[in-house]
């Protein structure tokens, strides 16, 4: 039953539900060690946020290759409940796993954006083939309507496999 779940969720996160899907920017990815030392709280235009994402990866067989990119969900809240402000926007997402890290390529929108969505949900595809059952970090970097650059990170995500 698990494994039906995740590979729903796999699918969903393939097919692009919600439309509107963004290639990842990936020509400043910030450092190894910025995106190691990215705060799990930040504060954009008076508001505290905080992330959460889930990690999955593909080992069935897709079009003559066997097993896939790193695909996921992750959630940026605001923490009080309130708005987030229209301006900030989700530019990027990267995973950390040791001394390693990746972009994902492309961020496909969960569902519209509302002016008094207190959440953005993004899919993320494209990451690299991390191996199910490690743990990982995953990293987006945020900007305001001003174009100021914010990292956020959830720390230790289980990648689970959807075989």
């Amino acid at each position: 039953m698990k494994s039906f779940t995740y590979l729903g969720l796999l699918c969903l996160l393939l097919a692009g539900c919600g439309g509107g899907g963004t290639t990842a920017t990936t020509a400043s990815q910030p450092s190894l060690s910025d995106l190691r030392s990215a705060p799990v709280q930040t504060t954009v235009s008076l508001d505290t946020l905080l992330m959460s994402a889930s990690l999955i990866r593909n080992l069935q067989p897709v079009v003559g290759t066997v097993g896939s990119s790193l695909a996921g969900v992750l959630t940026v809240t605001s923490k009080d409940g309130s708005p987030i402000p229209g301006g900030i926007s989700v530019v990027s997402a990267y995973v950390v796993q040791g001394d390693q890290s990746g972009a994902f390529t492309t961020l496909l929108p969960i569902t519209p954006r509302t002016s008094d969505a207190s959440t953005i949900g993004l899919n993320i595809v494209g990451g690299p083939a991390l191996l199910p059952g490690s743990r990982a970090s995953v990293v987006v970097l945020l900007r305001d309507a001003a174009g100021n650059p914010y990292l956020l990170q959830t720390p230790n995500v289980l990648i689970i496999a959807a075989d």
